[in-house]
């Protein structure tokens, strides 16, 4: 186990990400569409049913559709953005072009990984991993196995299985092994919300480095052990950096025709069960109804789609996002000990 893993840290670090293969999405629109009536959701829905010939992606959940109070966000490219507006204007259905607002928060994005990639090239990672910046598949990893290095008696690292493209999903045990009541942890479902992988990050490097320091995290781990896996979408993940940044599915193929396949799922969809993880989805319902697990949660994070960034929320953001989800998490486990 070991050798193998190191053969893979040689191999992931071989390949940095190029900006230059990312699209940049130029003449695609960003609409902001507010629904008023039922009407105007039997129309818009209307149009969603023709998403897979006009390739328009919702930021807001099909779900919302019919919450009058929040807009909905349409990320469209230049080949249906003329249907789709004149669509909702023959319907009156009022929408704002925020695309100018779009711009400005992408280009940002885009410097920040020409950066990130200049300080890969000429700085060692271990130097330079923080907890305040996006990280890569590749670093995500390493600093786990670093954690796993720092405190054995405490952190074990775990294969538990490998993507569809060959990617370890790499999950990390954070606990003493005395003790049998357990807590799972998971992130990076959905591939372009990058902040959930970084505060799973955030919240196992907390645990790992203050177990020796702090009383709380230490009645914590005595009595529960904490499995988290960062990166649930590994594939979409790294496909995410690489080409497309608003990859939002898995990379596997499927329904294949001899010119062709169709890539990805949404693993939000499909019948997994995971006790917490950073989106909300249909699986927490699966959970309830079809496994022992007595408690289950999903976490909402920012930034919302309807919110200016989108799916780019800043660096910024990362360090009081992920310290909100560690207060909530840790409030959380104490609350268990009425129940167990």
């Amino acid at each position: 186990m070991f050798a193998k893993l190191s053969l893979f840290w040689t191999i992931i670090f071989a390949s940095i990400f190029s900006v230059q293969n990312l699209n940049l999405y130029e003449n695609y629109q960003l609409l902001q569409i507010q629904l008023l009536s039922q009407d105007d959701v039997n129309v818009l829905q209307k149009i969603v049913d023709e998403v897979e010939n006009l390739e328009i992606d919702f930021w807001t959940p099909l779900t919302d559709f019919d919450n009058y109070d929040k807009p909905i966000i349409a990320f469209v490219p230049p080949t249906s953005a003329n249907l789709l507006i004149e669509s909702l204007e023959k319907s009156n259905i009022s929408y704002n072009n925020i695309t100018d607002v779009f711009r400005k928060h992408f280009n940002n994005h885009v410097q920040m990984l020409k950066d990130k990639k200049h300080k890969m090239k000429t700085s060692k990672l271990s130097s330079t991993f923080t907890l305040n910046e996006y990280h890569t598949l590749a670093e995500i990893h390493w600093y786990m196995q670093t954690l796993s290095r720092k405190h054995p008696q405490i952190v074990k690292l775990i294969n538990i299985g490998y993507s569809t493209e060959g990617r370890p999903l790499l999950a990390v045990k954070v606990g003493r092994n005395s003790t049998k009541n357990s807590i799972w942890i998971d992130a990076g479902m959905h591939a372009r919300e990058w902040i959930a992988p970084a505060t799973a990050v955030y919240l196992l490097h907390q645990l790992a480095e203050n177990y020796k320091n702090t009383k709380e995290i230490q009645s914590i781990l005595d009595k529960y052990n904490f499995y988290i896996l960062p990166v649930v979408n590994p594939d979409g993940y790294d496909y995410s950096w690489k080409s497309e940044r608003f990859w939002r599915k898995s990379r596997s193929k499927h329904n294949c025709t001899f010119w062709s396949c169709c890539v990805g799922v949404d693993l939000d969809r499909c019948n997994l069960g995971f006790i917490l993880e950073f989106s909300i989805g249909q699986e927490m319902d699966w959970i309830r109804l079809f496994t022992n697990i007595s408690l289950a949660y999903s976490i909402k994070l920012p930034p919302t789609p309807n919110e200016p960034y989108g799916f780019l929320l800043p660096e910024d953001y990362i360090v009081p996002v992920s310290i909100q989800a560690f207060e909530g998490i840790l409030n959380m486990v104490k609350s268990l000990n009425y129940f167990y």
